[in-house]
């Protein structure tokens, strides 16, 4: 199965986190171990008003385009995907994937978002060869 997540060293994202021209969205994995408070991080991180906790919400704030500042966004995990409920991790990877296929869509007649064309990436950090390729593996059989 393809995705389209990335994985970053440390260095890397350290790198991005310095750079202005970018939103950056840190997601620290060990802290959300529920929908609601992974939910909640985003309306937080992103500067929004709360909207519900439903998937469908998620989806609508990382496909529009309105509360970004810049062209780039990055969300970056740390420590792996949050630990939700099987289900809800299927379900959060799918959105992420959605947001990544739509912005690399762009605007287009016929549908209303993105209503502007943005540089979207879902990256997880993680230094350990070995750690990555099991967290690439653990994210395949998420998505089957």
């Amino acid at each position: 199965m393809k995705f389209h997540f990335e994985f970053l060293s440390t260095l890397e994202s350290n790198k991005l986190c310095g750079r202005s021209s970018s939103d950056i969205v840190i997601i620290d994995s060990k802290k959300y171990n529920s929908k609601k408070k992974l939910i909640d991080a985003y309306y937080i991180r992103v500067g929004l008003a709360y909207m519900g906790v439903v998937w469908d919400s998620l989806d609508e704030v990382l496909v529009d385009c309105d509360w970004m500042k810049t062209n780039a966004v990055y969300i970056l995990h740390l420590h792996g995907i949050p630990s939700l409920k099987m289900s809800d991790k299927k379900i959060y990877l799918e959105v992420l994937q959605t947001a990544i296929k739509e912005h690399g869509l762009g605007p287009r007649k016929g549908t209303s978002l993105p209503q502007r064309k943005i540089d979207f990436h879902v990256a997880f950090v993680i230094d350990d060869e070995e750690e990555k390729i099991k967290l690439q593996r653990q994210i395949e059989k998420i998505l089957i």
